[in-house]
């Protein structure tokens, strides 16, 4: 293993409409910062939570005209934020294109943690060092993120030459972690943008997902990202490419 690494990088992930059976698409996000900087952007969001006097864990689904307020101030600290020290990536799935019998044993859980990999293989950089942090969910495979973990370092051993390591891979609880709570908040707008065709109006919800999509100058989240594309990254999957 080479011990010279370019960056050490911290990531929180969530997912978004995975076993919801009215949406179509499920999302599947990362809040990717930079170890160096991870205390003072978590102080930030934390001071921007008491100016505005929100004691509450920030979450996707619980967003309203007051949520909404202080919502936008991290939105708006995200992007002020370089890529280099703050950064999101997502991967969009279109379920109904899932062939879970073909490709995945039948196994929705299996199936689920495949599209993670597919993501963290786009992400993983050689001579990088990682620690992948995930809001904690019951699994039916209780080795699910050992073996995920188990993938990654193979990928690495192939593709980078063995120069990057994931140093720690493990579940948490997000009501203690804000960068978690963080992700939650993208990643539920990018659920929300890909299946809002579907889903009961909600006007808060809808102008969150186009203020952020204003700062990509985009009219909307519902897009496939540039490869080039570093801060906000959504990755819709064409899984017709796979027979």
């Amino acid at each position: 293993m080479n011990e010279e690494f370019n960056a050490t990088i911290n990531a929180y992930f969530d997912e978004s409409r995975i076993d919801n059976p009215e949406s179509n698409f499920m999302v599947f996000g990362g809040l990717f910062v930079d170890r160096k900087y991870v205390n003072n952007i978590r102080k930030d969001i934390t001071s921007i939570l008491k100016e505005e006097e929100f004691h509450s864990e920030i979450k996707w689904v619980r967003t309203d005209k007051q949520r909404e307020i202080v919502y936008k101030r991290i939105v708006d600290y995200f992007f002020d934020t370089p890529a280099s020290k703050l950064a999101f990536n997502c991967i969009v799935v279109d379920k109904s294109r899932i062939q879970l019998e073909k490709f995945h044993d039948g196994d929705k859980e299996l199936a689920f943690y495949k599209f993670v990999y597919q993501l963290l293989k786009k992400r993983i950089k050689p001579s990088h060092r990682y620690y992948l942090m995930f809001d904690f969910k019951p699994n039916k495979v209780r080795e699910r993120l050992a073996d995920l973990k188990g993938f990654l370092d193979s990928f690495i051993y192939v593709e980078h030459a063995n120069t990057a390591q994931i140093k720690h891979l493990q579940g948490y609880d997000s009501k203690e972690n804000v960068m978690l709570q963080v992700a939650d908040l993208f990643t539920g707008a990018v659920g929300y943008a890909y299946n809002s065709t579907v889903l009961r109006s909600s006007k808060p919800k809808a102008d969150l997902t186009k203020y952020i999509a204003s700062k990509l100058n985009e009219e909307s989240l519902k897009l496939r990202s540039s490869p080039s594309e570093k801060k906000f990254n959504i990755f819709a999957i064409d899984l017709n490419k796979r027979g």
